[in-house]
């Protein structure tokens, strides 16, 4: 099936009517496929942006509060109030790390540069932060990689991508649930495991997953943010390594996400 466009005219001279078709298929397609794009991209801005507005919102209620002179906070509302601006700073410079990294990959402008490195030091340093914030929920957070695992493969793109993905499981996994961080060698490259005993991810999401624009902003079980972008990077990243991703869910049960890179 294909399209095609008539232009057509009627002589009087000669008392006939001529006409001129062309295939304009790819056009179409195209133009369509600009449209779908401009849409999804105005979608996927519009939840980004609602979402450094809210956090924005906290930043500046927070620290309004803290400058005034009238409230007289004790040393444990102090350390609360410290403890939630930590954790808005950190929510907005990782969905501000994700916005950059998705536009270099739309303007063609990420690169892989390979180096050597030790994956076990990587990892450790990579997940701290998330130690942290498993910890405040009572989440039992573990990291299983052999000591001195060495990888060749761009680090930063390695630490995004599990980054990106235990920030999921963290977000998404309630209070006195378990996470489960792995990276072993296989038979052709890298191994790694993202396992968590989370909300899972329901039936009707798991075909938009890594669109853009689809389906994309879910509230984590504290109502953490969440706008999507994390996993579109990952999904971008993944293939620009020459690796693979894939996941396994169940609702109220736990999500798993493997993803092998080559060395």
């Amino acid at each position: 099936m294909f399209w095609v466009e008539w232009r057509a005219s009627f002589s009087p001279v000669f008392q006939k009517m001529y006409a001129i078709g062309r295939d304009v298929t790819e056009q179409l397609t195209l133009s369509q496929d600009l449209k779908k794009a401009v849409d999804t991209k105005n979608k996927l801005f519009s939840v980004i942006s609602h979402d450094l507005k809210s956090q924005l919102a906290g930043l500046i209620q927070m620290t309004g509060m803290m400058s005034d002179a009238a409230y007289n906070f004790s040393k444990e509302e102090l350390i609360q109030y410290s403890a939630l601006l930590h954790t808005s700073t950190k929510n907005l410079h990782e969905l501000l790390e994700n916005l950059l990294n998705w536009s270099k990959i739309q303007r063609g402008m990420m690169k892989v540069e390979k180096t050597e490195f030790d994956l076990s030091a990587s990892m450790h340093k990579t997940l701290a932060p998330f130690k942290a914030q498993a910890d405040s929920k009572k989440i039992d957070f573990q990291i299983h990689v052999p000591q001195s695992l060495l990888m060749t493969g761009d680090e930063q793109m390695v630490s995004s991508i599990l980054r990106n993905l235990v920030s999921n499981a963290v977000k998404f996994t309630p209070a006195s649930g378990h996470i489960f961080v792995s990276a072993s060698k296989a038979s052709e490259g890298i191994h790694f495991e993202v396992s968590d005993s989370g909300i899972g991810i329901p039936d009707d999401m798991r075909p938009n997953l890594f669109k853009y624009g689809e389906n994309i902003s879910r509230k984590g079980t504290e109502g953490e943010p969440s706008c999507g972008l994390g996993l579109i990077i990952t999904e971008e990243f993944v293939p620009l390594n020459h690796g693979s991703i894939v996941f396994t869910s169940a609702v109220n049960k736990g999500t798993t996400f493997e993803v092998d890179l080559p060395q």
